[in-house]
């Protein structure tokens, strides 16, 4: 059973009660989409005549979406069109949105990767009000380096600066987690746990399209460190590589992988890097990750939870299992 409710000036309106007879407290076509790692978006639809509809302010007012008791959504506001029949098309965006409300001024930061997320999260604490806030949470992702540099020049907004400077480089997903009565940014390798649901053909699999993409297929690297310090401003900027370590050779290979898609040159650049064999053990690992044959399932499945309560929902983020048959999955 899904409730939404809206949070204004203090107090907690219900916007949709499912068990409402009256029939007032109900929005028209809510969606909600959920994405790990992303800004979460809900929409609805509310008549004029909802009693709790002129509480629904933009920006100031906060929209949560449960599921039984377990909150699901919690956003804002941020814009309503009205039809002929002034009917409203609300949409919300989630929380993690509120990362673009503070600036991240210029930096030269030196050190770790967690210590970078926790200067970043305080910068932003700085500059919003208390709901808008998160307390440093998990940090599990591996920096790729023993110490990394980050450098800006430029004011930027706290989302894009923890995209950009560590999710883009490091991997890993930003998420929201809330326990003992605090609000927490996780920085994760992945959400951890697992459904214990099985998507299955015949069962609750509607649809599954496979993408097999050899595009990105890399059998040779040429990687490339952190830039070499050069006092001459004539030549052109040198990078760390592996020549020194790797018997005169600036790049290297996979031999079952050339032999059976031929030899296939790429190149990476890990700035951060500053050890010549470090940036070997990098490349030998990414390399590794690039000969692989890029295979991706996007599926279309009922959550059979919403129909019995004896079957666990799925939750976004958490291992699934799914089996096919007939695709030989």
């Amino acid at each position: 059973m899904y409730r939404v409710t809206v949070l204004t000036n203090g107090v907690e309106y219900p916007l949709h009660e499912p068990r409402d007879d009256s029939g007032e407290l109900q929005l028209i076509d809510p969606v909600l989409e959920l994405e790990a790692g992303k800004t979460s978006i809900f929409t609805f639809q509310i008549s004029p005549f909802h009693p709790h509809v002129e509480q629904i302010l933009a920006l100031k007012s906060e929209i949560y979406a449960y599921s039984d008791e377990e909150l699901i959504f919690c956003g804002r506001h941020m814009g309503k069109e009205l039809d002929f029949h002034n009917i409203g098309k609300v949409t919300c965006e989630g929380e993690m949105a509120y990362l673009l409300d503070s600036m991240q001024r210029p930096y030269n930061f030196t050190g770790s990767g967690a210590e970078f997320f926790r200067q970043v999260l305080e910068v932003h604490n700085s500059q919003v009000e208390e709901r808008k806030r998160f307390e440093v949470g998990n940090i599990t992702v591996a920096d790729n380096a023993p110490e990394i540099q980050r450098i800006n020049t430029e004011c930027v907004d706290t989302l894009e600066t923890l995209k950009t400077q560590l999710v883009n480089i490091n991997g890993g997903y930003l998420m929201i987690r809330r326990a003992n009565g605090k609000k927490y940014m996780d920085y994760v390798h992945d959400y951890g746990g697992i459904n214990s649901q099985v998507i299955r053909f015949g069962e609750n699999l509607l649809d599954l399209t496979r993408h097999i993409k050899p595009i990105n297929i890399r059998t040779a690297m040429i990687p490339y460190g952190a830039a070499i310090e050069n006092d001459s401003t004539d030549e052109e900027e040198k990078r760390l590589d592996i020549t020194s370590v790797n018997g005169g050779k600036d790049y290297i290979f996979n031999q079952a992988a050339v032999d059976t898609y031929g030899w296939v040159f790429g190149t990476q650049i890990w700035d951060d890097i500053t050890d010549p064999e470090a940036l070997l053990a990098k490349a030998n690992a990414y390399l590794q990750e690039c000969i692989a044959l890029p295979e991706t399932l996007e599926l279309t499945a009922l959550d059979l939870g919403l129909i019995d309560v004896d079957i666990q929902k799925l939750k976004i983020g958490c291992w699934t299992q799914v089996e096919s048959a007939p695709h030989k999955i």
